[in-house]
């Protein structure tokens, strides 16, 4: 696992291949897991929001078989969730956003 860890402090200390603003929030990130984990499951998004097509896609390129982190901070959180997938593992681990420091939009990045 400490390869795993060292793999994904290597991807987020390089700049991000993409950043975006998305209209979404949340109040805990336990929710945007339980969504996820539906959606492995399922494939398809259990929630009823007008974002669905966003949130497909942001789930399914999680699925790839690229390694790769997205980092997503909703909106009023101290935090930001990192979903990991190196090496067909996935960590999910929450983090200080520092950088972002109270923004007042929500985002997501990606990191390859």
């Amino acid at each position: 696992m400490d390869d795993t860890f060292s793999i994904i402090k290597t991807m987020i200390m390089n700049p991000s291949k993409k950043v975006m603003r998305v209209p979404f929030h949340v109040k805990s990130y336990k929710n945007v897991l339980d969504i996820w984990n539906t959606f492995k499951k399922q494939d398809r998004i259990n929630v009823d929001t007008t974002d669905n097509i966003l949130l497909d896609g942001i789930f399914k390129f999680h699925l790839s078989d690229i390694d790769h982190i997205i980092l997503y901070y909703s909106k009023h959180l101290e935090d930001c969730l990192l979903m990991c997938k190196v090496r067909e593992k996935y960590v999910n681990m929450v983090a200080p956003i520092k950088p972002f420091e109270r923004l007042e939009y929500s985002l997501i990045a990606t990191y390859c």
